[in-house]
């Protein structure tokens, strides 16, 4: 059985980490899998039994720090690569899956140590900004083959003048509802609120809950019957405080709520919305509004990049990345009718090409043809 390495930043709940957890469980009867992450996150408790996951500190404390140091000074490598080169040498790994491109020192110690790599991007040029030119040489040319998670993705590449063992593979739709939940209740949800719509991620300047307070503000002034959620979002965080403050401060205390779900909840939750508003400045992908249009549910985003390989180039999306035009297009799909069922059918005719089984299909593939 072939044995493969996979780099992967937390094994968390995040959109990338899902769709590898999700192949991972899949075919981990076809290859040896060893999995080395750089911060422990809640996945890894889930993972088959056979699969070995290794936390390496990149930043070391105490005394390995100095180590570190000291390390650094005679060879300029760092600690957590001599640790990684020992594994190797030890388990003979035919092939480093690298998840992501945010560990561009992983692909130059493969490329260093010639090693055979396939590195899955997830992210848009915003996340490489700041790399130095040897690094964005490694990462956009070193790669045995690179697998992008959507055409916004692949801009990259094709900037840098990667022509070839270069696909892309949109994520699968990877969760479907257990139950359905009356978000009234569970939410404690004044009942005269009939018209929910819901965002989810963690709170950062890209997501923009600036914006989304904005447009809930918009809206609740025309009509008190909306409600607006924001799911996720980490409470200790300084951009969550500020949100809960603001959200005060303009009398939205009945209109918002910002719900800690689990995220294997997420979308049970999402079967009692009206609809998604995706308030991201840019996207890669969008597993949310691939989610919601599985349930159903008109989604509400600008061209951030990605979505257009969730809901196709024929879906109406917001003209302007304005609040204003924002919540014209969420009142025009809770007046009209016949325009809410148009997004509506758009999303149903391209579930089919989420399929998770397909698309584990095309990535054994590519990695049985590295091998």
């Amino acid at each position: 059985m072939n044995k493969i390495l996979i780099f992967t930043p937390y094994l968390a709940y995040s959109g990338s980490e899902l769709v590898l957890f999700n192949y991972i469980a899949s075919v981990h009867q076809t290859f040896s899998f060893d999995i080395v992450t750089f911060n422990k996150g809640a996945l890894v408790e889930k993972l088959p039994s056979n699969i070995k996951c290794i936390t390496i500190e990149k930043n070391p404390i105490g005394i390995t720090k100095i180590f570190d140091f000291i390390y650094r000074i005679l060879t300029k490598k760092r600690w957590y690569e001599r640790s990684i080169i020992k594994l190797q040498r030890k388990k003979q790994y035919q092939l480093w899956y690298i998840n992501t491109l945010a560990l561009p020192e992983i692909v130059q110690l493969a490329e260093k140590n010639n090693i055979k790599t396939i590195l899955h991007t997830h992210e848009l040029f915003q996340a490489i900004s700041n790399y130095s030119t040897a690094e964005i040489e490694c990462i956009t040319q070193y790669p045995n083959y690179v697998i992008c998670c959507s055409t916004a993705a692949k801009k990259l590449f094709d900037i840098y003048k990667r022509e070839k063992n270069i696909s892309i593979v949109n994520p699968p739709l990877l969760q479907h509802p257990t139950q359905k939940i009356n978000l009234l209740e569970k939410c404690s949800i004044p009942t005269k609120k009939t018209k929910i719509w819901g965002m989810a991620g963690r709170m950062d300047t890209n997501k923009n809950p600036f914006l989304f307070i904005e447009i809930c503000e918009l809206l609740i002034n025309q009509d008190d019957t909306f409600h607006f959620i924001w799911f996720g979002g980490n409470p200790n965080s300084t951009i969550y405080q500020y949100c809960v403050k603001l959200i005060h401060q303009k009398k939205l205390t009945n209109h918002i709520s910002l719900i800690n779900t689990q995220p294997e909840d997420l979308i049970n939750y999402m079967t009692g919305l009206s609809g998604i508003v995706l308030t991201s400045f840019y996207e890669s992908f969008s597993l949310i509004a691939l989610e919601g249009m599985s349930l159903n549910l008109p989604v509400v985003s600008h061209n951030n990049g990605g979505i257009i390989d969730v809901l196709g180039i024929d879906y109406d999306y917001v003209p302007a990345y304005t609040a204003n035009k924002y919540a014209n297009m969420i009142i025009q799909l809770e007046t009209i009718p016949e325009y809410r069922t148009k997004l509506i059918e758009l999303g149903k005719s391209r579930i089919k090409f989420f399929n998770s089984k397909d698309k584990n299909e095309q990535i054994t593939q590519i990695i049985n043809n590295i091998l």
